[in-house]
């Protein structure tokens, strides 16, 4: 039975959205969400006690837009298939990513990560290539049954924003560093992002016979990271210190409460 005519329940208790590009009928696009969702997800979604569904596989009469936004918000796993960076995928991935529930990535093994979401784990994979969509399916089976242990501690950069600011309005001097430590690891992690990528563009130019690395002298310049200016503001001696007074003030709040 093809992509097209499987038609799955998503009344079930345990269903797994799938966002994708999608396009429309017999074009590439189409044609590559079909392979990726029968021979890839599919499978391994079964397996595991999913049942995975699509925005143009849902049966249930309604706004399809609306739908797909309860799908996201409500079922305990999606899927997420970043190839060509498509603008609908990255809207509902940001939805997720916000709730902080459990969401597994996928993009083509030729492309590049969105660098918002380049800090997370991400499959690649070439579903023309058998070896690669074997090794796509134990990595979709290890990272579903991991992120299913323990849902509640499912990160994102969105969550990790509106903690940080959390921390950041705090009057507790230990979360106040917590909050200046975390911004300065972001910022280690987003500039090595920036220098993969870099790294990544090099390497393909590097085996073109018209472009060589010697012409791209000067363009690959990056900025090193200032560990004495991101930590500078934190009196490491008086950390101590300042946990214990503010275990104190708290004990007091207690009493007094």
């Amino acid at each position: 039975m093809s992509p097209k005519e499987s038609k799955i329940d998503e009344k079930t208790e345990k269903v797994a959205f799938v966002i994708s590009p999608i396009g429309d009928e017999k074009t590439p696009t189409r044609k590559r969400s079909d392979q990726i969702l029968k021979y890839i997800i599919e499978p391994i979604a079964i397996e595991l006690g999913f049942k995975p569904i699509r925005a143009d596989k849902i049966t249930k009469p309604g706004i399809i837009t609306t739908q797909i936004i309860e799908h996201i918000l409500n079922d305990p796993l999606v899927i997420a298939d970043l190839t060509d960076h498509n603008p609908n995928v990255m809207y509902e991935l940001a939805l997720r990513h916000a709730i902080k529930k459990p969401t597994v990535q996928l993009i083509a093994e030729n492309q590049l990560l969105p660098f918002d979401v380049s800090g997370n784990r991400t499959i690649k994979l070439d579903h023309t290539d058998l070896d690669s969509v074997n090794i796509a399916k134990d990595e979709l089976k290890k990272q579903i049954q991991e992120v299913m242990k323990n849902p509640d501690l499912v990160d994102s950069p969105i969550s990790q924003a509106i903690t940080l600011s959390g921390l950041k309005q705090s009057d507790n001097p230990i979360s106040s560093t917590l909050s200046s430590l975390s911004s300065a690891i972001s910022d280690v992690v987003t500039r090595l992002a920036k220098i993969e990528q870099k790294m990544f563009a090099e390497e393909k130019v590097s085996s073109s016979p018209f472009i060589t690395l010697e012409s791209l002298k000067g363009t690959t310049s990056f900025e090193p990271v200032k560990f004495d200016k991101i930590f500078g503001t934190i009196d490491w001696s008086k950390l101590g210190e300042e946990h214990k007074k503010a275990v104190e003030k708290e004990k007091k709040s207690k009493n007094s409460a």
